[in-house]
């Protein structure tokens, strides 16, 4: 099967959860799951994550991007190569890179935080791990790998969710 293209992009602080990306990943090896993670971001668990990344011998798996811009780096990326954004939110906020990461037509599969438990609800354009560990995360990418038609429709459903939430329209109402 071809490889799964993933992501994570925001801040690498422990708030965010990011912590658990090299165990996800690490538990999808053990899965046999083809894939890729790409982390996007700075922050104060760079380093931790760069060290775990190594020390689990993930370096070929997990790539660390590092801050990128926006509009000319992360945009063209996100739609030209990942496939679905890893969310290990623990918090409900409701962060603006679920709506930016369905702007991008890419679905999301996160932890059930509040605020991410109600955006798949409204857009279907995702999925939720079963619970709040690495390992319930990777169950749910490991059964999506053999789905791509569930990623591709979810795609869709970004594409249509994004559109119908438009800054400009969301305004307007």
């Amino acid at each position: 099967a071809d490889r799964l293209t993933l992501f994570f992009s925001g801040r690498l602080t422990g708030m965010k959860g990011v912590d658990c990306l090299p165990a996800v990943a690490k538990h999808l090896t053990v899965l046999r799951v083809p894939f890729t993670l790409h982390i996007c971001g700075t922050g104060d668990r760079d380093s931790y994550l760069r060290s775990t990344i190594n020390d689990l011998g993930l370096d070929e798996l997990v790539i660390m991007r590092g801050a990128l811009d926006f509009q000319d780096e992360l945009l063209p990326l996100a739609k030209n190569t990942f496939d679905v954004f890893i969310c290990t939110h623990r918090q409900g906020d409701p962060s603006a890179t679920y709506l930016e990461t369905l702007g991008c037509v890419i679905p999301i599969l996160g932890y059930a935080n509040e605020a991410l438990d109600g955006l798949i609800a409204s857009s279907n354009a995702g999925w939720l791990a079963s619970g709040y560990e690495p390992r319930d995360l990777a169950q749910r990418i490991s059964e999506l790998s053999s789905d791509r038609h569930s990623i591709r429709a979810a795609s869709f459903r970004a594409a249509a969710f994004a559109k119908d939430n438009a800054f400009e329209k969301t305004f307007e109402q």
